[in-house]
């Protein structure tokens, strides 16, 4: 029977412990069990060493409650910290070219005009519902359009070219890969280019921007544009342009 009692007590101090644990227990079963080939088993079996494990894992518990995560910012927060006021990553060009309507208080009939954009997302002006959206934008443009006034009696000066140039913010109402259309609102600069009795100053400008995707990083626009250099007078640019994405 002393082989059975000794495979008995084998099982039995599996559990591990110190060398006069187990000597105790062997002599109460009057057997003298090899303390190293104990330990040697309680090594080898995978669920007793998770049961030693525990204790240090309950130690560390109490050090782990105490340590506070630091709090998880708010959308607004992340952008404030994140997105730039202007994002020029995102730059796009508006090369473009049409046709300049004037009131009819100008004497001018419909001219060619042809001049460039750019515009820029500001993303610190997105919702917080969507921190990384595309909504509002920073835009500015020149163009050029040579009129001349037919008036009689002639004039001094009645012909020459006329400079605009406009800034404002646009907000973009829908945009995918395929399509693209915002609205626009800012001020133009008008220079009449010592045409006479036109006088330079600043007007509101108004403008819609209409676009479809013709490559990766290139739409065609269409880009209808109205100013008030005075009341009751108006100057319209209807262009058709090319949108290049950098």
């Amino acid at each position: 029977m002393m082989p059975l009692r000794e495979i008995v007590l084998l099982f039995a101090l599996g559990g591990g412990g110190d060398a006069e644990e187990l000597r105790v227990l062997a002599e109460r079963f009057g057997a003298t069990p090899s303390v190293e080939a104990l330990n040697d088993l309680h090594r080898r079996l995978p669920a007793l060493q998770e049961a030693d494990r525990r204790p240090d894992q309950a130690a560390a518990a109490p050090q782990e409650s105490g340590q506070q995560e630091p709090p998880t910012p708010t959308p607004r927060e992340s952008r404030q910290e994140e997105a730039p006021s202007i994002d020029f990553s995102w730059l796009e060009i508006y090369p473009r070219l049409g046709l300049a309507s004037f009131s009819s208080k100008y004497h001018v009939k419909p001219s060619v005009c042809f001049g460039v954009a750019a515009r820029a997302p500001m993303p610190w002006l997105s919702p917080d519902s969507n921190p990384h959206g595309e909504y509002f934008g920073l835009f500015a443009e020149v163009d050029v359009s040579v009129i001349r006034r037919n008036i009689f009696p002639k004039l001094d000066k009645d012909s020459g070219p006329v400079f605009m140039v406009g800034f404002g913010i646009d907000y973009t109402i829908y945009r995918s890969e395929s399509w693209l259309l915002m609205v626009e609102a800012g001020a133009h600069y008008v220079n009449f280019g010592g045409i006479t009795d036109l006088t330079n100053g600043l007007t509101p400008m108004f403008g819609i921007i209409g676009g479809i995707s013709v490559s990766r990083g290139m739409s065609l626009s269409l880009s209808p544009e109205i100013e008030y250099p005075k009341t009751g007078d108006y100057i319209m640019m209807i262009t058709l342009g090319l949108v290049w994405e950098f």
